[in-house]
Order: structure tokens, then C-alpha cells, then sequence
């Protein structure tokens, strides 16, 4: 929409978040590819980093490029996806989870095991919706660098819980 209208600081902006998700996504298959299996808590680690930076950027001022940051985290993240009795509930995207999600209905009248993966499927849909209505109440409540002040705790008590075996 930024192109089509001519707002080009806007299109750029929209560009850079696409170049940081790919950035991202390239970081975490490098890794995942080079460390194997115990990757996850490099990938976390990887993480914390970047709510870190971008908590930095956003007490400076420059909330959007603290964003790409996160952004890249986000791409980072899509590494970690986990398959959970045949579903595949880690990714990230939304239009994915819902395809899933009808696939496993279409399926579930003739395989009992496409019926958990459809339950599995609304649940990861309706997790990730919940997200998005929490960080919204959040950000409209508290600072930028708050909210990712929160997020990057969150990250870390994942990469110690993942570190100590919890997980």
C-alpha cells in the first residue's frame, strides 16, 4: 500500500522488516544447521540478544529500528518450530497455522490422529491470538522498551529453563 500511495520512507520501512525476517530466518537455519540438535539455546541466547539491542534502541529513541530487532528474533524463532503428535505448531505465521488447521478437519473424519492434530492446531492458532491481544493491551500500557523488557525476561527464563533441563 506504501508503494502504491507514494510513501516511500513507509515502503522502505515495510522493506527493511522483510530484509530483517529473512535475516533472521537465514541466522537461525545457519545455526540449527551447524549445532545440530542442542541448538535451541543458542537460538535463545541469539534472541536475548536482540530484545536486548532493541530495548537499548528504543530507550534511545529509535523505537523502529529497535523493532527490526525483534523482527529479526521473530525470523530467528521459526527455527525452534516443534512437531507435537504429527502437528506441526511452531511456526509462526498465521495463515500456516489456520491451512493446518483445515487440512487436519478435512482429514479427521477418516484418521482419528488428524483430529488432535486439528485440536492441536486451533490451540497454537488461538495461543498466538491471545499473544497479539495481550502485547497490544501491554504496548498501549507501557513503554516500548517495557514491553520488551518482558519479552526478553520471558526469553531468558526459556533459555534457563531449556539450560537447567526443565524443558
Amino acid at each position: 500500500m506504501s508503494l502504491g500511495t507514494g510513501h516511500w520512507t513507509d515502503a522502505a520501512w515495510v522493506a527493511l522488516f522483510v530484509l530483517a525476517f529473512v535475516t533472521g530466518s537465514c541466522l537461525g537455519t545457519r545455526v540449527s544447521d551447524r549445532i545440530g540438535d542442542t541448538h535451541m539455546a543458542t537460538v535463545l541466547a541469539i534472541e536475548l540478544a536482540l530484545f536486548l539491542s532493541a530495548i537499548v534502541l528504543a530507550r534511545l529513541g529509535h523505537g523502529r529500528a529497535g523493532l527490526l530487532m525483534v523482527v529479526v528474533a521473530m525470523g530467528l524463532q521459526n527455527v525452534l518450530h516443534q512437531v507435537v503428535a504429527g502437528a506441526d505448531i511452531g511456526r509462526s505465521f498465521i495463515t500456516g497455522m489456520l491451512f493446518n488447521l483445515g487440512q487436519s478437519l478435512a482429514r479427521s473424519r477418516r484418521d482419528r490422529v488428524e483430529a488432535r492434530k486439528a485440536a492441536l492446531n486451533a490451540l497454537s492458532w488461538s495461543a498466538f491470538i491471545a499473544g497479539i491481544i495481550l502485547g497490544a493491551h501491554a504496548l498501549g500500557t507501557f513503554s516500548l522498551a517495557t514491553c520488551l523488557g518482558i519479552a526478553a525476561a520471558l526469553v531468558a527464563g526459556m533459555m534457563t529453563c531449556l539450560v537447567s533441563g526443565w524443558l
